[in-house]
């Protein structure tokens, strides 16, 4: 391993990234300091700071960013009509550059000289944070655990956690079969039967959108007011970035609007579902 005294993990409290505390703090024998963000996944954040100090950890950020996010992140890419190959809406990937700015921030402040992230080494998530994250910081070094330990399955990750004593679930009750990431401004949904491109997404899966037959035979009509191109109000009432995007998504899922299924080509490919 190479020498690092301090590393700035993106942390979400979960059993990945609660692994990859200890691990790190095992295998290069440095301090780790853990981020959260809040970008309006619709979870609760705080926990993360008490796992974070069963782990050990001394400097834990929790930021607040749904407000960024939407401002500077999402209006933005509105503007530009941004459409990954004419059908994506980049839900999931707009939200990297803000994740891989704050952890350089925090690095920064922190005098870290490495960050870790918990993105697998197949996908592109991993190229978003890390080139983000060279782009601001050209020499800082980057910590991928799934590009170089061999805990390769959920039983692993379990019982590394045993053996280290690591506070997460313990319980192996119904599993989602699919993976999925959330923000303030979608859910997208990939692997189980959604790798079938002739297999329709189970009900229960949309959690923000009801079914079109289900979505109420008359319409809902919005005064939508815009200032410079971006949303400012809605039907008469000012609202902030990241509000109008919230009451957006109620009034659009409860009448039936937001659902997307797409094939996306990438390193490789994925059935994606999004809200």
């Amino acid at each position: 391993m190479s020498s690092v005294n301090k590393v700035v993990i993106a942390y979400s409290g979960g059993l990945d990234t609660s692994v990859i505390v200890k691990w790190l703090q095992e295998e290069y024998q440095c301090e780790v300091v853990t981020f959260t963000a809040d970008i309006g996944q619709g979870e609760e954040v705080e926990p993360a700071r008490a796992k974070a100090q069963a782990l050990g950890v001394k400097e834990i950020y929790i930021d607040d960013l749904r407000e960024e996010y939407a401002k500077d992140y999402v209006f933005p890419m509105f503007r530009a009509n941004t459409i990954y190959e004419g059908e994506y809406l980049l839900g999931t990937s707009i939200a990297r550059p803000l994740i891989a700015k704050r952890l350089i921030e925090i690095a920064n402040e922190t005098n870290a000289d490495a960050i870790s992230h918990g993105a697998t080494g197949k996908g592109n998530d991993q190229v978003r944070f890390e080139l983000g994250a060279y782009a601001l910081k050209p020499g800082i070094q980057v910590i991928a655990p799934w590009r170089e330990w061999d805990l390769n399955s959920r039983d692993k990750l379990m019982a590394y956690c045993e053996q280290h004593s690591i506070p997460v679930e313990m319980k192996r009750g119904k599993k989602s079969p699919f993976s999925m990431d959330a923000n303030l401004l979608h859910i997208s949904y990939e692997g189980g039967n959604l790798e079938d491109p002739w297999s329709e997404a189970e009900d229960d899966m949309w959690r923000w959108t009801v079914a079109p037959e289900d979505a109420p035979d008359k319409p809902t009509y919005l005064n939508i007011s815009y200032q410079h191109g971006d949303i400012v109000a809605i039907d008469g009432e000012t609202m902030s970035p990241a509000t109008v995007i919230e009451y957006l998504n109620k009034v659009a899922g409860d009448n039936g609007v937001g659902r997307l299924d797409i094939v996306e080509n990438r390193c490789g490919y994925e059935i994606t579902r999004l809200l």
